[in-house]
């Protein structure tokens, strides 16, 4: 009745709507302020994860209001498979995208149990397609949850990225290499200490200083992104090496289901990176040492194209950091 009516709003349409509203556990006591009669609740193997995925997408919005939700209260337990999330993702509709996201990247808090989706379930692959597709929210949630996850920081994965058409995402990938080469004048294991407060301002305090100082700097992964030393011969080998071809064929997978965005051809993709290089360069000047010596042996190249954006980023930069002039001139 509620699925297969042409206009949403016929009375069987809505009769339908209506009793399953009043007859879900949660959602009947929220708006009744009453329980359902025992026996009386929708069972729980019929709101299942595939009878509601068609409906979150639904063109018509009176489904799609419904499904999103019964999927704020049965989300956890539906546990889906990153199939589904990935098709959610691709959604056309921004409340569809904006509820996964609230799902992928809600903390452990007893308010978001019910819709909140176990990370074990997320796969780097899929993750990564993410940062790929058309839609800029989904490519920002793909980077989000990279940075949350640091087991999801693969390495051809992330070299891949640099070929993205999306200046956002560039940034994103040299920053990440940034982070985890960069020297940060911390000793491994060090931690912020507490100030020395008095007992009214404890009292005061609603939450403990413990918790708004953290637990240190974030934790680098087992394994970096490349097998070089230093972020300099990193950098180097994304300008210098050519680009890898092209993966074969293979079977369709959740990551294959996400309309793509196009990557830049190889030669683009190298002046876009120059420019995301010198932009970083510009905003930080730890990061412009390591940067400048490889955009001036980068400067030697004899495509003209290459050779213009090494001589406009140098220049750029040199003139931000007056003192790396200087001192390499």
């Amino acid at each position: 009745m509620m699925c297969d009516a042409k206009n949403p709003d016929e009375p069987l349409a809505r009769f339908a709507r209506s009793y399953i509203r009043h007859h879900h556990p949660d959602i009947c006591l929220k708006e009744t302020d009453r329980p359902v009669d025992p026996g009386a609740e929708i069972p729980t193997d019929f709101l299942n994860f595939d009878r509601l995925l068609p409906l979150v997408s639904d063109r018509r919005e009176p489904l799609r209001k419904l499904a999103l939700e019964l999927a704020h209260w049965e989300f956890a337990r539906w546990d889906p498979a990153i199939e589904g999330v990935v098709e959610m993702c691709d959604s056309p509709f921004a409340e569809v995208r904006d509820f996964v996201a609230q799902a992928m990247t809600a903390d452990d808090a007893p308010e978001h149990r019910r819709y909140r989706l176990n990370p074990d379930v997320l796969t780097a692959d899929a993750v990564y397609s993410f940062c790929e597709s058309r839609n800029a929210e989904t490519r920002s949630l793909g980077m989000k949850l990279i940075d949350l996850h640091p087991r999801l920081k693969v390495p051809t994965e992330l070299f891949r990225l640099t070929e993205s058409p999306d200046n956002r995402v560039r940034a994103f990938v040299i920053r990440t290499f940034w982070a985890l080469y960069r020297d940060r004048g911390t000793t491994p294991l060090w931690k912020p200490k507490p100030p020395i407060e008095s007992s009214k301002k404890k009292k005061k305090q609603q939450t403990p200083i413990d918790e708004q100082l953290g637990s240190g700097a974030p934790g680098r992964p087992d394994r970096l992104p490349a097998e070089f030393d230093h972020l300099q011969s990193l950098l180097r080998r994304i300008l210098f090496e050519l680009p890898p071809g092209r993966p074969p064929n293979r079977d369709a997978t959740a990551a294959d289901q996400m309309v793509r965005v196009k990557p830049l051809p190889a030669r683009q993709a190298k002046l876009k990176l120059v420019e995301t290089m010198r932009d970083l360069a510009i905003e930080d000047v730890d990061f412009a040492k390591y940067v400048l010596p490889l955009l001036r042996e980068f400067k030697q190249s004899r495509g003209k194209s290459e050779h213009a954006a090494c001589l406009v980023a140098v220049t750029r930069i040199e003139n931000r950091h007056n003192e790396l002039r200087e001192a390499e001139s």
